[in-house]
């Protein structure tokens, strides 16, 4: 496994400032003694930060390498209001409603937005996300406020991955149901970014 200065250097050498690198800084990860250290190591290699962005970013976290480093693109992993709801402590506070997201974007906090739709259902009576969170109007939303967008795709959270115990994604049944699925999200136009098992095949469902 290589040091963050190795694949920082790496990034440096190899990477592209139009497709940046995606770095995941875990919730558990983020206390303020992390995000020094983590800022310290970022410094010393300036040709890699444009090359990246840094997702699942806390709130206090974001204000804080910002404020470090103004240079840094951030993104906030961005989700339906219910998975906010349901999964947020779960995930050390790392999800953002669509409206905090764009009021952070407001802030000069992102550019970037991480969209993490975590199943289909929309409240505890089992209504459904209609449409589902990831989708046109939320990408649409993102856009108009500057940012770029990134995407987990449903088989990352095929069982969310059973935080609460037996939840699952419906668009992972099935490759067939999956496949449909992120064709109509890739096809959209929308989306800079996608996180997914299926990048060969995802590639290939892209817009020319």
């Amino acid at each position: 496994v290589g040091t963050l200065d190795e694949v920082l250097s790496l990034i440096a050498e190899h990477g592209s400032a139009a497709a940046p690198s995606a770095m995941h800084l875990k919730g558990e990860r983020q206390s303020a003694v992390l995000i020094d250290l983590l800022v310290e190591v970022l410094r010393r290699h300036p040709v890699a930060i444009p090359k990246l962005f840094i997702f699942d970013v806390t709130q206090t976290s974001a204000v804080a390498l910002k404020a470090a480093m103004p240079e840094l693109a951030l993104a906030p992993s961005v989700s339906h209001a219910y998975d906010v709801q349901r999964y947020n402590a779960c995930v050390h506070r790392t999800l953002w409603t669509l409206e905090a997201a764009l009021q952070g974007a407001r802030d000069g906090l992102f550019a970037w937005a991480w969209v993490d739709e975590w199943d289909l259902a929309a409240d505890d009576a089992g209504a459904r996300k209609d449409p589902p969170f990831a989708s046109t109007c939320t990408f649409a939303a993102l856009r108009d406020a500057g940012l770029r967008v990134g995407l987990v795709t449903p088989e990352l959270h095929s069982s969310s991955p059973s935080l609460l115990g037996g939840e699952s994604h419906d668009d992972a049944s099935s490759k067939e149901r999956l496949f449909a699925r992120i064709r109509t999200i890739a096809q959209c136009g929308f989306v800079d970014a996608i996180c997914t098992d299926w990048p060969t095949e995802v590639q290939a469902m892209l817009p020319e």
